[in-house]
């Protein structure tokens, strides 16, 4: 389905769903709510989830932050705003994020294994498997190092579509050193 998933980024991203959800009277079984989502309920009621956190906000809501591999995004936001829905929530806003290893953490961790590597030992044939297991070791790291690749604010339409927006990375209104009632020299 067009429109499904965010354009321009390949399914084989990590995507993390971040929900900020409350307890809904109208969804109770029972007249009784649960206060919170747990995340042996959550992953009871979805498969392949893995939580990565569940928060309260100042507010009497919960932030609960997952990640989901499924086909598109629409798909992965339906089966969780049903799950919670099952669990008596109802969510309020949702993000999506798009998340890439760090191919500069990669090189990074990889030529620090090699100079390590190198500087073990000062016979040759150790030295290059030292650093050859080095290498690989800083490779993995970078590997598992993640940085952002994009934010986007996920929202049902009227139709009962998700429609996902960019978002615009928060910009510092002044500089650090700027203080009120001080001027720049």
């Amino acid at each position: 389905m067009p429109g499904t998933s965010i354009p321009g980024y390949p399914l084989s991203l990590v995507r993390t769903y971040r929900l900020v959800v409350r307890p809904d009277i109208r969804l109770a079984a029972h007249g009784v709510l649960s206060p919170f989502v747990t995340e042996a309920a959550l992953t009871q009621e979805v498969s392949d989830v893995v939580v990565r956190e569940l928060s309260q906000t100042r507010f009497g809501g919960q932030v609960v932050d997952v990640e989901l591999q499924r086909h598109d995004d629409a798909e992965a936001l339906n089966e969780i705003v049903v799950a919670l829905e099952r669990l008596e929530f109802s969510f309020v806003e949702a993000t999506v994020s798009k998340w890439a290893s760090s191919a500069a953490a990669k090189v990074i961790g990889a030529a620090g294994g090699f100079a390590l590597g190198t500087g073990v030992s000062e016979d040759l044939a150790v030295g290059l498997v030292a650093s050859a297991v080095g290498t690989f070791i800083g490779h993995l790291v970078g590997d598992a190092t993640r940085q952002v690749v994009g934010d986007y604010e996920a929202r049902l339409n009227h139709r009962g579509a998700w429609v996902f927006g960019e978002m615009v990375p928060r910009q510092q209104s002044a500089p650090a050193d700027w203080q009120l009632g001080t001027s720049p020299a």
